[in-house]
């Protein structure tokens, strides 16, 4: 991704929300080329310098990414529960549940579809935002109603 000499034209409060939209919409080792003038300022969690005189920055990997898929129909805090009623849970289940409650309480909500459209996988709560046509169930995302805020 290129964006040289045009984060110098955003104010602050705009520069501060684009670079961790720049590492979301990147791969995983995906590249940012920014202008000489141009920095990703307090956003070091996001990217790594391969070149500092050039800027240009390596994306690093996302904590979302270091997290186990999330499967819509199990519930993570049920199943962390009933696995051993005998043991405590962990420190590392513990940081998972805490870690899951973020994301369903704050992370955008989302689908990945295909490219005949068919939904693969529903990120966070969708049913704000998407709802089915009555009538025959479809997985399309072409199918689905958009609901407005």
């Amino acid at each position: 991704m290129s964006c040289r000499n045009l984060i110098i034209y955003m104010d602050s409060v705009l520069q501060k929300k684009i670079i961790p939209l720049f590492h979301h919409t990147l791969n995983p080792g995906g590249i940012l080329f920014l202008g000489t003038s141009e920095s990703i300022g307090e956003h070091r969690d996001f990217f790594q310098p391969i070149n500092r005189k050039w800027k240009i920055f390596e994306r690093k990997k996302g904590f979302l990414e270091t997290i186990p898929a999330y499967s819509p129909d199990v519930d993570y805090f049920t199943r962390q529960r009933t696995e051993s009623n005998d043991n405590p849970p962990t420190a590392c289940a513990i940081r998972e549940m805490a870690e899951r409650g973020i994301l369903d309480a704050y992370a955008p909500a989302g689908v990945l579809i295909n490219d005949q459209y068919e939904i693969l996988h529903f990120v966070g709560k969708t049913e704000r935002f998407l709802a089915p046509f009555p009538g025959k169930p479809s997985f399309n995302i072409l199918f689905l109603s958009l609901k407005k805020e």
